[in-house]
């Protein structure tokens, strides 16, 4: 799996090199910064990955590098977040999987999970619920600090929850099923 993981990589930098030039070129500033950010943060990931051996299951690599890859081409390049609300909760579900599954795996490296499966799942479903909360938090921040509107209102905000609990759900139930 490795070698899967290498080569996924690899094509993952060349495609967010890509999107990150193009939006640079198209003057979307804040998409490439979000995009940046996201893309150096989990480069440095992979990095501590392979130089610190962290237990974490290179699948969850793959997902969240699917979402990364997802947000910046599908939502910022091809202007999905601005044309499909669709898109938008999709990535709120999608997102906190991926994102919840990782974060999981790289606390067990520092802290002792016990319990039985059903509690350990319960854990990860609480802990997607509260990184989509503070998700959330952080978009309301950057709209009065940057003028941006990442949020459409109440309506939005509770959607966006609803979706990272159905995400933080799945998560859950994956891990009860595949990995506990």
């Amino acid at each position: 799996m490795q070698t899967v993981l290498i080569i996924v990589f690899a094509l993952f930098c060349i495609a967010e090199f890509y999107i990150m030039f193009r939006l640079k070129k198209m003057n979307q500033k804040l998409p490439m910064q979000a995009s940046m950010l996201s893309f150096a943060i989990f480069v440095l990931l992979i990095a501590l990955y392979w130089l610190t051996g962290l237990d974490i299951p290179e699948i969850f690599l793959i997902y969240s590098m699917a979402a990364i890859w997802m947000n910046a081409y599908f939502g910022y390049y091809r202007y999905l977040f601005e044309i499909s609300r669709k898109f938008d909760r999709f990535m709120h579900a999608y997102g906190t999987f991926a994102y919840t599954l990782l974060t999981f795996a790289l606390l067990r490296n520092f802290i002792r999970m016990e319990g039985s499966r059903f509690f350990i799942s319960l854990f990860i479903f609480t802990l997607g619920n509260a990184a989509g909360a503070f998700f959330e938090i952080f978009e309301f921040y950057s709209d009065m600090k940057k003028g941006t509107h990442t949020q459409q209102g109440l309506k939005d905000t509770n959607l966006d929850l609803i979706f990272n609990s159905l995400g933080s759900a799945a998560a859950g139930f994956y891990a009860y099923m595949f990995i506990l």
